[in-house]
């Protein structure tokens, strides 16, 4: 899922294939291809919608700008904003779920909705079954789903690869008990 592309950016935002900006990734421009992705400044509040119980420690980060904007435990369900470690990329992104854990060797995270809420609105992203890379393999220890606003994942920056997920409507549209359990 994930090819390695790498994207060269202009001082708009538009992607190219390469640094001198000559190749363009996509015929539109950036705001035409970012026009849905999930631009959250601020959070508030998070939890998972299941706790992980397998690695002991299990962490989501949340990014956007290239810069923190708060840690999930995922095996206690405790949200800190005050998490000050900026993720290893920097760009005009939409938000990204950094998932990560302190074992060695690869864990399997089950599929689960992670809660979100800040600056008075409320977001459900989906996280699909991820395998997620251990401390063995730092700095590469870690997996990153980008967000369009309607809570779905992709692989990539450019929201042009979704990961499977079922569909996600936003938290003020479906009532607390109709999330799986």
């Amino acid at each position: 899922p994930n090819d390695g592309v790498v994207y060269f950016y202009d001082n708009n935002g538009t992607p190219y294939y390469d640094s001198l900006l000559m190749q363009r990734a996509l015929p539109q421009n950036c705001n035409e291809i970012l026009a849905n992705a999930l631009t959250i400044n601020n959070i508030e509040t998070a939890s998972i919608n299941q706790i992980i119980t397998n690695p002991e420690f299990a962490l989501a980060g949340f990014a956007r700008n290239g810069h923190s904007l708060g840690m999930l435990d995922l095996n206690n369900n405790a949200f800190s904003s005050s998490y000050n470690e900026d993720p290893p990329f920097v760009m005009n992104d939409p938000m990204a779920l950094m998932l990560g854990h302190s074992n060695e060797g690869i864990a399997n995270f089950p599929y689960s909705r992670i809660s979100l809420g800040g600056g008075g609105q409320n977001y459900t992203l989906c996280v699909p079954p991820t395998q997620v890379p251990g401390m063995d393999v730092y700095p590469n220890d870690y997996t990153v789903y980008f967000y369009d606003k309607y809570g779905a994942p992709y692989y990539d920056s450019l929201l042009l690869n979704k990961a499977i997920c079922p569909p996600v409507k936003p938290v003020d549209e479906v009532p607390q008990e109709a999330l799986p359990e």
